[in-house]
């Protein structure tokens, strides 16, 4: 059935062009300080600067965050793709309570979990990557009494939006009447399909899935 939801993210990387221009090499810098959370600038890990950004330019109408943010949503952060642990590395969970911090959202909460491990979509072949209907079978949701009027999920980093979609899709079985947008810190370009043009791109587009099971991100 066909289905689409609108996202915003802030920082984009080339994930094949490994040429050594200083934009290239930065954004593939920050993708692994985003993956990891490590300290980017004035001693603070990126998730505290991505956050800082989004507050600073949340009501900035070409960065589209208000659209996303609006009305002190809850942040709900995306599941890795193993079994979810609360003691183990959890990036989104990191971004998602540094918003929260920034007075970007009402609170973090882990609605989402994973309790059992799908392939890594980065290292697996495109006719391998886990579809929409691998993920939600792999995810829990936890209900809560008072169902949050708007819902964001927030990732690390965006490929096509499976997962996102996925999480998305999963939560709205349970919270039909909320509304669930999506933030990415960072969204890869791939070559042939979208251009890279510089680390710090903010964009506000949309997810869709097609009839077929297929998966699109707009830009």
């Amino acid at each position: 059935m066909p289905f689409e939801m609108r996202f915003a993210s802030l920082l984009s990387y080339n994930t094949r062009d490994r040429t050594s221009t200083p934009e290239l090499q930065n954004a593939r810098q920050l993708m692994e300080k985003i993956k990891q959370d490590k300290i980017h600038r004035d001693g603070l890990p990126i998730s505290s600067q991505i956050s800082s950004f989004v507050k600073r330019y949340i009501d900035d109408e070409m960065f589209g965050f208000d659209s996303i943010f609006h009305s002190n949503p809850v942040i709900v952060p995306i599941p890795g793709s193993g079994i979810t642990s609360t003691n183990s590395f959890w990036g989104p969970s990191r971004i998602a309570r540094s918003l929260v911090e920034c007075g970007v959202g009402s609170e973090s909460a882990h609605l989402l979990k994973r309790f059992r491990a799908v392939p890594k979509s980065a290292f697996s072949r495109p006719g391998e990557r886990p579809d929409i209907d691998t993920h939600m079978r792999s995810l829990t949701i936890s209900e809560r009494l008072v169902a949050p009027a708007r819902i964001v999920l927030v990732d690390d980093v965006i490929t096509r939006g499976t997962t996102m979609a996925a999480c998305c899709k999963k939560i709205s079985q349970f919270y039909d009447n909320s509304e669930v947008v999506g933030f990415a810190a960072m969204r890869a370009m791939t070559p042939g399909y979208s251009d890279f043009l510089k680390p710090l791109d903010p964009v506000h587009g949309k997810i869709s899935l097609n009839s077929q099971g297929n998966t699109s991100r707009v830009p």
